[in-house]
């Protein structure tokens, strides 16, 4: 029981839709970063370093180098854990991240049902490289990826790429957006059957509405689901010299079929100079909930940068703090 259990919750945490055989590697659909799960799993027009998951293009425009750490732990027994670093330089912005995810041992039985002196331990993982620039006035960016899961004694192994840009010139003054296409890749194999990755493609607004308001909303499409859209706002509060507290809700649509407040995502982040602590809580109604916390160092400008728009801000905060669409940047050669 407690094997199916698991696989249950994962399957729901991993994405909506999703069922057996129909697609591999499904914990490439978990969201990271807490302040982007807290607000309904909505990334799209992400513009720091958790945008090498969301949408590579938002590394185009990264102000200095950025690292974040995640971990979640989903349900009881499954734990997910992510890492991303980000170094813009004069010719485009570099990044690494890796992902890691593992369940708590199952025992094993044999084809009769009886229960064997065994267990095993599943995990994914992925790692991938990343890199964005401006193409003209639009940020673009690109993600390879390794991508390998392990079940008891068969393991499978994939290759895949993300690409996206952001669109921002091309809409009013206080509004982003962007779009993303993640997942493309080969078929994971375990011993004979092969299964496709989770393919995804990603459309997302945002808006600042007040100085202190931001409003998010994106809409996914996977090879293996229907069109969701999920969404979420957030209020920023100076509470002190360089401290800020952002108070987030959200709503995905992409959980279905489960009782109870399925779906709402909230969550808190406190900001203090370059350090940013993020917390999400994502409800899966009777099933339970799911918690994640970040951690995010942005360290300071090692680069020339020709020019910098910023747009409305608080004026205690740096615009890339929280910013959904503060800054564009053009590079220039030393």
């Amino acid at each position: 029981m407690k094997r199916w259990t698991l696989v249950t919750a994962l399957l729901l945490v991993a994405g909506p839709g999703f069922s057996a055989g129909t697609t591999a590697a499904n914990f490439l659909k978990i969201g990271v970063g807490a302040r982007n799960v807290a607000l309904g799993e909505t990334g799209a027009t992400e513009k720091g370093v958790d945008a090498a998951y969301w949408n590579p293009a938002g590394l185009a425009v990264l102000p200095s180098p950025a690292a974040g750490f995640m971990h979640a732990r989903q349900f009881d027994d499954v734990t997910f854990e992510h890492f991303a670093f980000a170094y813009p330089g004069t010719c485009g912005t570099w990044g690494i991240s890796a992902d890691y995810l593992t369940m708590d041992n199952i025992e094993k039985y044999d084809n009769t049902g009886t229960k064997m002196n065994q267990s095993y331990r599943p995990s994914d993982m992925a790692v991938s490289l990343s890199y964005a620039r401006m193409l003209g006035r639009i940020p673009w960016g690109v993600n390879l990826k390794y991508i390998r899961s392990a079940i008891d004694d068969a393991a499978a192994d994939a290759y895949a790429v993300d690409t996206g840009l952001l669109f921002d010139r091309y809409l009013p003054k206080d509004f982003s957006g962007g779009f993303s296409v993640q997942n493309i890749g080969t078929s994971m194999k375990f011993i004979q059957e092969a299964y496709p990755l989770p393919l995804n493609m990603r459309m997302g607004l945002s808006w600042r509405a007040t100085p202190r308001v931001t409003i998010v909303a994106d809409a996914n499409k996977a090879s293996d689901t229907d069109i969701a859209g999920n969404g979420g706002v957030e209020y920023l509060l100076p509470v002190g010299k360089n401290i800020s507290i952002a108070p987030r809700a959200g709503y995905k649509t992409s959980v279905k079929g489960i009782d109870g407040m399925a779906g709402i995502t909230a969550g808190i982040g406190i900001v203090v100079n370059a350090i940013t602590f993020d917390y999400a809580l994502v409800s899966y109604g009777d099933l339970d909930n799911a918690q994640r916390v970040s951690l995010i160092y942005r360290f300071a400008p090692t680069v020339r940068v020709k020019k910098v728009i910023i747009k409305k801000n608080p004026p205690h905060m740096p615009a890339d703090i929280y910013d959904d669409a503060a800054t564009v940047r053009k590079y220039n050669a030393h």
